[in-house]
C-alpha cells in the first residue's frame, strides 16, 4: 500500500479532505468502485483508445492512396 504523503502546508490539506484527492488512486481504490462505474469506464476508454487506432490507420491510408 501506498504511504500517505505529508502535506505541502495546513491549507492544502485542509483543501484536500474538503475537495478530495485524486493522488491516492491505486488499484486497491479503482477496484472498490461499483461496477456500473467500472463499465462505463472500460467503454469510454475502449471506444478512446478504438478511435485513436481508426483514425490513425485512416491518415496513413488516405496519405498512401493519394
Amino acid at each position: 500500500m501506498a504511504e500517505k504523503t505529508k502535506p505541502f502546508n495546513d491549507a492544502i490539506d485542509h483543501l484536500a479532505k474538503i475537495e478530495g484527492s485524486v493522488g491516492n488512486v491505486t488499484p486497491e481504490t479503482i477496484s472498490k468502485l461499483p461496477t456500473p462505474v467500472k463499465v462505463v469506464a472500460y467503454v469510454l476508454f475502449g471506444l478512446f483508445a478504438l478511435g485513436v487506432v481508426f483514425t490513425f490507420s485512416y491518415v496513413l491510408i488516405s496519405k498512401w492512396i493519394h
